[in-house]
């Protein structure tokens, strides 16, 4: 029962909730497997070259990452806080630019972007992911520049660093019982 307690009271002095901690990490375990599932069926499809011996495993270590994450958080781990901080912060940006695409979504995502060609503003938009996707390219000439950011990784940041880290956390033990003798004073 006194293991009971000391877990409700570590929840009302955590700042992230156990639902927000269960949302962040669900859709980072959801983006993790749907990720590498969706890089699984691709790879085989891909010609091999340098650009694929060098983002193949970048995109794979992401997705681990993500799935790592979402089991951590899940589970309260207090590493858990610190990975999904990372996960967060990669779906953050949204790039596409001729050097370098980079977009990773974990499970929810939606960004608002500006698109930029021939040095005039030609689009603005919202884009929604409903699962996990990624872009990530390098030395595409003629791709046009746009830049976005994601809200859900906006959103899910502010709640993990204002969240304590996790793990079950005791409080300091009570004072001890009274002595008799001061037993015998009252």
């Amino acid at each position: 029962r006194h293991g009971n307690e000391i877990k409700k009271a570590t929840w009302m002095e955590c700042s992230m909730s156990k639902a927000s901690r269960r949302l962040i990490g669900g859709l980072e375990l959801i983006g993790g497997v749907g990720g590498l599932f969706i890089l699984a069926n691709q790879l085989p499809g891909f010609r091999l070259d340098v650009y694929v011996i060098i983002l193949a495993p970048i995109a794979i270590g992401i997705f681990l990452l993500s799935l790592v994450a979402g089991v951590l958080l899940w589970r309260d781990h207090r590493a858990g806080r610190v990975v999904s901080i990372i996960v967060q912060t990669i779906q953050l940006p949204k790039l596409v630019s001729p050097l370098v695409i980079f977009l990773f979504s974990f499970g929810l995502d939606f960004y608002p972007y500006v698109q930029i060609t021939g040095g005039d503003v030609s689009k603005v938009g919202v884009d929604f992911k409903l699962a996990p996707f990624y872009n990530l390219y390098l030395n595409l000439p003629g791709t046009p520049l746009a830049v976005g950011i994601s809200i859900p990784a906006i959103v899910f940041l502010i709640v993990l660093l204002r969240g304590k880290s996790g793990g079950v956390q005791e409080k300091p033990m009570p004072p001890p019982p009274p002595t008799d003798s001061e037993w015998e004073r009252q």
